[in-house]
């Protein structure tokens, strides 16, 4: 194959995850919040009208401070009506971030390696922008996860590196204290940053200088990482059971190329990590090695975090599309690693088409799975307008438990003889099966929970937002 014919294939291959990525929002994008989102409806209310506080701001969600993608959310809403759809745009923009960081390194380890491989770019766009994780591309609240892996990412990657600047290095703070201020989980970028500027140093005296104001800012980040992990989750949990935290972090690392099934995923985790630990050791690409290594950290980090405050759900819950995000730098050092090593040509694209096809093949489903919730979400958004006026009297007219209408309707009907707390659990077989049936089987009927409390909490507001005509309220 030419050059020239290599680059088109290259650029085709790179452009077809973009492409899927904006048909996928495009079609399948629907305005209607869902799940967490709407217990933003309170805030919303303010940030429409004048009593905004700052405690909107400020005020943790569950375990996650995120003052900066809850102020990006908050004015989308007041600009656009509360229009859901703009959030998705700005996801699919982070996305684009995400996939700009990963396309920057992919390039210099191939500069660095003196090789090329023409599938190293498609494939790192291709786990990037994944369909699996459609629901971070479809949910609104998801923009504090994706804002806090860009961040992260662009952090790591800004202090990988053995001569920053000043410059370099105040941006680099700058972006971690944003993925800090987005998910808990960008808290993991302190420690793991320090791991990366000795590695890019090669000795604590040349990091000197990095090092102490990267710490001065970590040291400040840790406390209120603490307290914020100490109010929604067990921290002992995974020392209780540590067989059953080794099976979620693996089953969670191996989400992005094993889709739904669990036992794959497991396997795909423990490979993945097999895989990326033994390339690295035999890396020759040394200027590319620190942020190889702080890219497996971050999902390591995020996956262990991710089990302390989840494992105690279903570990069906482990392969969330939502956390794929945070598993698929995993692999993005894999397919670099791979790319940049001494293995045979052949045998390095082989692997690096399989996990290209492994993720097309499970993106698929994941399509159908998102065609099929978008189209409850459509049928719950169109049941949501045509009942607006009962709010005040029909809680669960405006409560679309995972948009989905069969669910709905026997909540209605229990609701008035079943105290809604012990509701999801006398009617965990019938409501986990509706989940399964719908492609939401990694959810846990008892975080409904959860959901039907927040839902309570947001009608009084729901009602005065009904008075201002939201996007939410109008005909399509």
């Amino acid at each position: 194959m030419t050059s020239h014919a290599r680059t088109w294939l290259q650029a085709i291959l790179t452009a077809l995850p973009i492409a899927a990525l904006a048909s996928l929002i495009a079609c399948h994008g629907i305005d209607i919040p869902l799940n967490d989102q709407w217990a933003l409806a309170p805030r919303i209310e303010r940030a429409c009208g004048d009593g905004f506080l700052w405690t909107d701001l400020t005020e943790p969600h569950h375990e996650h401070w995120m003052p900066v993608p809850m102020a990006i959310m908050l004015s989308l809403a007041s600009w656009t009506d509360w229009n859901c759809r703009a959030e998705l745009l700005v996801n699919g923009l982070l996305g684009l971030g995400i996939l700009s960081v990963f396309a920057w390194r992919t390039m210099q380890a191939q500069r660095e390696r003196g090789s090329r491989s023409v599938l190293a770019l498609p494939t790192v766009a291709l786990l990037a922008l994944s369909v699996t994780q459609h629901q971070n591309w479809l949910w609104g609240l998801q923009i504090s996860s994706l804002l806090c892996v860009l961040a992260s990412l662009t952090s790591l990657h800004l202090i990988c590196s053995a001569n920053p600047t000043t410059m370099r290095l105040i941006a680099a703070i700058t972006s971690g204290i944003i993925a800090s201020c987005s998910q808990f989980h960008g808290n993991l970028v302190w420690p793991i940053g320090i791991v990366g500027i000795v590695l890019s140093h090669g000795n604590l005296r040349n990091a000197a200088r990095p090092m102490i104001a990267w710490t001065v800012i970590a040291t400040l980040v840790a406390a209120n990482a603490y307290d914020l992990l100490e109010t929604d989750a067990d921290t002992m949990a995974p020392l209780q059971a540590p067989l059953r935290a080794l099976d979620y972090v693996f089953t969670y690392l191996g989400s992005p190329i094993a889709g739904q099934s669990q036992l794959a995923s497991y396997l795909s985790g423990i490979v993945g990590c097999l895989v990326a630990g033994t390339l690295l050791i035999r890396s020759n690409t040394p200027r590319a090695k620190p942020f190889l290594v702080a890219l497996l950290l971050l999902s390591l980090g995020a996956a262990a975090i991710t089990a302390i405050g989840r494992m105690n759900h279903s570990l069906n819950d482990a392969r969330a599309g939502r956390y794929i995000s945070y598993a698929t730098p995993l692999w993005v050092a894999v397919s670099l690693l791979l790319a940049s090593s001494n293995l045979h040509a052949r045998l390095r694209s082989t692997c690096l088409a399989l996990i290209y096809a492994a993720v097309c093949w499970h993106g698929l489903g994941a399509w159908n799975d998102a065609s099929i919730q978008s189209a409850l979400r459509q049928a719950a958004r169109d049941h949501f307008v045509a009942q607006r006026d009962a709010i005040p009297a029909d809680v669960h007219a405006f409560a679309p438990v995972f948009a989905d209408p069969e669910l709905l309707a026997l909540l209605q009907r229990a609701a008035p003889q079943t105290d809604p707390a012990h509701f999801y659990i006398e009617y965990q077989d019938e409501i986990q099966q509706l989940l399964v049936r719908y492609g939401l089987s990694f959810v846990d009927p008892l975080y409904l929970t959860v959901m039907h409390r927040n839902h309570q909490l947001v009608r009084n507001c729901l009602i005065a937002l009904k008075q201002r005509r939201l996007s939410i309220f109008r005909d399509q």
